[in-house]
């Protein structure tokens, strides 16, 4: 909770990883793919001269990795796909919004 008491942007910041990977465990469970683990990481691109001019954070890009331990590089990729066309959040801002996939071979 206190993370949303910052502010909006921060709130979104924080959301829209966690809605990534809500997706992403969903299209697995949709798909009967069990991964170990499901990772997501979100970096967020500012710019810069925004932020130095006129004092406000502006994100440009918004770089997503979803590592999912356990599964083929195949499987991964589909879904990544899958939340591609599913999710609300990346259907909203897909120019803007990156998604990376990894897999991981189980560790077993």
């Amino acid at each position: 909770r206190d993370m949303y008491d910052q502010g909006p942007l921060f709130a979104s910041m924080v959301s829209i990883p966690h809605c990534m990977f809500v997706m992403a465990r969903q299209v697995c469970f949709m798909n009967d793919l069990k991964p170990n683990s499901v990772e997501i990481e979100s970096t967020f691109i500012i710019d810069e001269e925004k932020k130095r001019t006129e004092g406000k954070t502006v994100i440009n890009k918004i770089l997503v990795t979803i590592k999912l331990e356990g599964l083929t590089e195949e499987q991964t990729k589909k879904v990544v796909e899958e939340l591609k066309n599913d999710c609300p959040v990346y259907n909203s801002f897909p120019e803007k919004i990156e998604i990376e996939s990894k897999s991981a071979a189980s560790s077993s």
